[in-house]
């Protein structure tokens, strides 16, 4: 569940900025691979997880966002020595008119042998969007 703030603004009925924030499962990671630094693009419907604050349809005409994402839930233990993760990009986009957060990541580490498990390193992100509709 995330937090939003949505504020009407003058001049345009529909105008309104809107800041929505929380924490997302970082599902779909597969770090069964060797070494090598590997990179994976999470992507998040905001606006099924915010449907008050950005309801569909929405389009690029008008539309300006700001996103950051970080690293929430991250751990090594015995399962998983040496991974090292970053947030490299966060970006949004428009897909059957509504707002999709998508999130590059970075991660490197473990031995080749080693199968490690996303959610017994890295199980959350937390974002932030700011958007400016018109």
């Amino acid at each position: 569940m995330g937090q939003e703030i949505v504020v009407p603004l003058t001049g345009s009925p529909t105008a309104r900025f809107v800041t929505v924030a929380g924490t997302v499962d970082a599902d779909g990671i597969d770090t069964s691979h060797n070494t090598t630094l590997q990179r994976f693009t999470l992507e998040f419907n905001l606006s099924d997880l915010h449907p008050g604050a950005l309801p569909p349809p929405l389009s690029d005409y008008g539309l300006r966002a700001s996103a950051q994402a970080g690293l929430t839930s991250i751990n090594n233990s015995d399962d998983a020595p040496e991974w090292t993760w970053a947030v490299d990009r966060a970006g949004t986009l428009i897909r059957n008119g509504k707002l999709v957060l998508a999130v590059d990541l970075a991660g490197q580490g473990g031995p080749d042998s080693e199968i490690v498990y996303h959610d017994a390193v890295l199980s959350a992100l937390t974002y932030q969007v700011t958007v400016l509709v018109g």
